[in-house]
């Protein structure tokens, strides 16, 4: 009997990891959540469903949407070039500098300052040489408001949030 034994356990084990691959949902488990109930929802660009291998560099022409104030930071910030597609997503880079605080993270919506139905996405530093560089992917929303802007957020290491809008020039 115990001569088997692997041989069972190696049964057991396949057919269970068997059963687990072929468990299908309807969603998927990348899915974004239901905006309009998640309107707090942040995530970063592991949660979208597109390959980086090849650097965000090879992400398009960008279109520059100026820079703002924000709690004394000075927040740049441009956008995929080409129309936004409610529904869609837009690559977002930004740079937070200035402040006398430490920036802890920077988030990015498309919509109302207040972020009712927007998802905010995390906006990460794409080169450690330059952290006040950040990248995302911010999702737009669907329907996209009258006089929705690109938000974004800085977060500093005390727990201080300050916001600065752009218009989202054609």
């Amino acid at each position: 009997m115990i001569r088997y034994y692997p041989i069972v356990l190696a049964f057991i084990v396949s057919t269970m990891l068997a059963g687990c691959q072929n468990n299908e949902s309807t969603t998927p488990s990348n899915a974004p959540p239901n905006t309009s109930q998640n309107d707090d929802h942040e995530h970063g660009d592991d949660d979208h469903d597109h390959d980086h291998e090849g650097g965000h560099g090879d992400e398009g022409p960008m279109r520059e949407l100026g820079s703002s104030s924000a709690g004394g930071w000075t927040v740049t910030a441009s956008i995929s070039a080409g129309e936004l597609v409610p529904g869609g997503e837009t690559v977002v880079d930004c740079s937070v500098t200035g402040g006398s605080g430490t920036v802890s993270a920077v988030r990015c919506w498309i919509g109302t300052k207040d972020g009712k139905g927007a998802i905010k996405a995390l906006a990460e530093i794409e080169d450690a040489a330059e952290p006040a560089h950040r990248h995302a992917h911010a999702e737009v929303p669907k329907p996209l408001a009258d006089g929705s802007q690109l938000w974004i957020e800085v977060e500093e290491s005390s727990g201080a949030k300050h916001v600065a809008g752009f218009e989202l020039k054609k």
